[in-house]
């Protein structure tokens, strides 16, 4: 439903229909990982902070969710 690619190209970010998000090593598509159910229903857009340290999320759930990582 929705994609995010950080900066660098190197991370993917994947938001699907029933709402789980999941990561990915774009140059190694081995290495992909569910994050989180995320949402209860699809993940309608995803974008990412400049520096990558924060992803905010919206869902058809109708909730805003701000997913923050370590630097």
């Amino acid at each position: 439903m929705s994609i995010a690619v950080s900066r660098s190209g190197r991370i993917t970010y994947v938001g699907f229909e029933k709402g789980a998000i999941s990561v990915c090593d774009t140059f190694d598509m081995s290495k992909f990982d569910d994050v989180s159910s995320g949402h209860e229903r699809s993940v309608a857009s995803m974008s990412l902070a400049p520096d990558g340290t924060a992803m905010a999320t919206s869902g058809f759930d109708g909730l805003v969710k701000v997913w923050v990582g370590s630097a």
